[in-house]
This record gives structure tokens, C-alpha cells and sequence, in this order.
């Protein structure tokens, strides 16, 4: 009777201990598995990186009449500090982003990297520089941007008339784009089924390269890399 009784335990005991074997052991080939496959798309990822003739300086992207959720638009800056994009701006055509730009900002400084900076302009002359580390600079426009810079302008030359006397094209463009602290937007992704600007502040699009995207809940970074690819491929010419 008692050996019997030892049998069965030393059987419960043996069996336990097999159990707790292979648990670690699909554990431990799960991690490894993970690990590769992560190494994988890490290698996967630097070598189409590395393929990439050219990548913008000031990605712009047009909100539109669609809602974008903030964790979507968080993910877009997150992506350009990966790649090293310095200039992110959103333009806010309904003005709901500009009204959440608190917990916006909260949002985006949970998920970024400790060593990252985000430069946030809210009006000019914001920028201060010194920072150590990855950077990004990120701007939300909206249509009153524009209409404001215009309006200003105007004041200042019905003011300086000797400005005013040797106004051009280029110096009306030099002075919004000192406003605007941003370089030219380069590449524009535009949310939404239409390929349309939403009178967007008025500074040079002549070099900017849009592409649409039909929902921006669906991109991933592999499909946001897949676009970087075709601005890579873009022969860039001057609008008329």
C-alpha cells in the first residue's frame, strides 16, 4: 500500500517536473523566436532605409475632413524621429487637433524615447536650441495660419513704405516662410478619399509631394517606409 502510494507521487511529482520543462523549454523557443524575428525586420528595415536616395526634411500632413485618432498621429512623428525626418507639421483643417494639442503633446512624450527631443511651435520664435540626442520639430496649422501671416504683412507694409516699395514674390514668400521657422514642406501625406490642400497656409507647396492615404488608422511603419520609397523615387520640379 505504501509503496503504492509512493509510486503515484514519485509519478504526480515526475510529471510536474516534465511539465515545468516543457513549458520553459516552448518558453524559452518562443524568445528566441521573437528575437529573431525581430531582428529580422530590424535588419529588414535599415536595409530599405539604406536603399533610400533621398528622405524629406518637413513631412506636412493635411488631417482633412476625416478624424484621425491621436495615437495614429503620434505613431507618424514617432516614425520620422526613427528615420531622422526633422520637421513634422500637421495642418488642422477643422480644428479639432488644435483644441487637443495638450493631450496631444502628453501622448506623444510618453511614447517617444527619453533621449528624444520634440520641439513644439506654437508661435514664432518658440525654438530654442541646445538640445543632446534625436530631434524633431512639430507644428499644427490651421487656416488661420495663413489668413493671420497675411493680415500682419499687410500692416507692416501699409506701414514701411520703403518695404513696401520693393515688394516681390520672393520677398512676401521669404518673410511667411520666416514666420512659418519651417523649410518647405517636401512630402505631404493627405487623410481623407480626395487629394485635396484644404486652403493650406499659403507658403510654397511648388516642391511638395502628396500622397494619399485613404485611412491613417491603417498605416503600420512598414507602409509608412513604402512611401518614403515612392518620395524617394520622385523626381521633385517647380510648380507653376
Amino acid at each position: 500500500m505504501e509503496s503504492t502510494h509512493f509510486y503515484r507521487v514519485l509519478y504526480v511529482l515526475v510529471h510536474a517536473i516534465y511539465t515545468i520543462v516543457e513549458v520553459i523549454w516552448n518558453a524559452t523557443l518562443w524568445i528566441v523566436r521573437e528575437f529573431e524575428l525581430i531582428h529580422s525586420r530590424y535588419k529588414n528595415v535599415r536595409k530599405r532605409l539604406f536603399t533610400l536616395s533621398k528622405t524629406p526634411k518637413h513631412l506636412t500632413v493635411i488631417v482633412g475632413h476625416d478624424d484621425c485618432s491621436l495615437r495614429d498621429l503620434t505613431n507618424l512623428i514617432i516614425w520620422c524621429i526613427a528615420v531622422e525626418i526633422p520637421y513634422i507639421s500637421f495642418y488642422d483643417f477643422k480644428g479639432k487637433l488644435k483644441k487637443e494639442e495638450e493631450r496631444f503633446r502628453s501622448m506623444v512624450e510618453s511614447q517617444k524615447h527619453s533621449t528624444d527631443h520634440i520641439v513644439w511651435h506654437r508661435t514664432a520664435g518658440t525654438y530654442k536650441n541646445g538640445f543632446v540626442g534625436r530631434k524633431i520639430h512639430v507644428k499644427i496649422l490651421t487656416e488661420e495660419d495663413g489668413r493671420e501671416n497675411i493680415v500682419n504683412l499687410t500692416k507692416e507694409l501699409a506701414v514701411d513704405r520703403d518695404r513696401a516699395n520693393g515688394i516681390s514674390i520672393e520677398s512676401i514668400n521669404g518673410w511667411l516662410l520666416e514666420r512659418f521657422e519651417f523649410p518647405d514642406p517636401d512630402m505631404g501625406l493627405v487623410c481623407g478619399g480626395r487629394l485635396h490642400i484644404l486652403n493650406y497656409p499659403p507658403w510654397q507647396l511648388r516642391l511638395t509631394e502628396f500622397f494619399r492615404l485613404n485611412d491613417l488608422s491603417n498605416i503600420t511603419f512598414s507602409s509608412f517606409l513604402d512611401y518614403l520609397e515612392m518620395f524617394s523615387k520622385c523626381e521633385q520640379r517647380v510648380g507653376t
